[in-house]
């Protein structure tokens, strides 16, 4: 088999190659369309959590009307609040670059102490998009976890980037003031499924241990066609995130070595592409090497 071995050092990160654009617009202030709120990452039993999501009269400062509003109190110190619908009328099995500009309403400062984190610089922003919807359901501890990786708190995953905090300025009042966040320099990769369909979701992933209240005023979410490089063997991309490494590859089987002598089968990326391995940081540090197996498709 060919292969190619990945030394992971300081390497700049490479995008696919883009092309054929699809761009979508939701003014939340006009209606739901079709997006409904969820919350994962907080007991299933969780009465306590006073939680709501839906539309909601802006506040003076905002104008007039109604607009997707979502709050919880965060008891489990974890808690992701969301909302999602699915993005149809794709290309079918096709992969594409997704970018997102959100934009929202925030009455908390940037920089102020919380319980446990700041209810601004500790409330982080993520939008993702998966294949399948994405969708809370009890583990075996009977917490309420999401089906797809969305990362935790400040770090990406598989499925979700990060956007930001919800700071705003301060303005010394508690009004409310738009906020734009994007993922312009860092697209998010999603393969449509077989009916040219993909989930998009956007919410809160909070480290704040009381109530975060947020509107949700519009939404743009551009899909951009990708393509791999097709005559080059198929190599393993490092991107460094805050805390993390992640590396994407669009074929083949990855695989991790310590010492280049035994290699560990890490997985595969049939069924996605880009594939994202997010790498935690060890205590000692200890290097990896890291190549791409052509042909195995599927992992043992």
């Amino acid at each position: 088999m060919r292969w190619m071995t990945f030394f992971l050092f300081l390497l700049p990160f490479v995008g696919m190659t883009t092309f054929g654009a699809e761009e979508r617009h939701f003014d939340f202030t006009e209606g739901d369309h079709g997006f409904i709120g969820d919350f994962a990452d907080l007991p299933k039993d969780h009465d306590n959590f006073k939680l709501f999501a839906g539309r909601r009269q802006l506040p003076e400062e905002l104008g007039d009307g109604k607009s997707l509003f979502i709050s919880g109190s965060n008891h489990s110190d974890d808690l992701f609040m969301y909302f999602k619908a699915p993005i149809e009328d794709l290309e079918p099995d096709t992969v594409y670059r997704v970018v997102f500009e959100l934009t929202f309403a925030s009455n908390v400062p940037e920089g102020i102490p919380g319980i446990g984190g700041s209810p601004s610089d500790s409330v982080f922003l993520k939008a993702g998009a998966a294949p399948v919807e994405p969708q809370a359901s009890p583990d075996k501890m009977d917490w309420l976890r999401l089906n797809v990786d969305k990362g935790n708190q400040s770090s990406i995953g598989a499925r979700a980037t990060l956007l930001g905090t919800i700071g705003k300025p301060d303005d010394d009042t508690d009004e409310f003031v738009r906020l734009v966040h994007d993922n312009q320099k860092h697209p998010l990769g999603v393969k449509t499924d077989e009916n040219g369909q993909a989930w998009v979701f956007f919410g809160t992933d909070s480290g704040f241990e009381g109530t975060t209240a947020l509107y949700y005023l519009d939404l743009d979410v551009q899909f951009r066609k990708a393509t791999l490089p097709q005559n080059d063997p198929p190599k393993p991309l490092l991107r460094v995130e805050t805390g993390r490494a992640v590396v994407m590859w669009g074929s083949g089987m990855l695989e991790t070595s310590k010492d280049l002598l035994k290699w560990r089968k890490v997985g595969s990326a049939k069924d996605a592409a880009p594939h994202v391995q997010v790498i935690e940081p060890k205590k000692d540090r200890q290097r990896r090497f890291w190549r791409v197996i052509d042909g195995a498709d599927t992992v043992p």
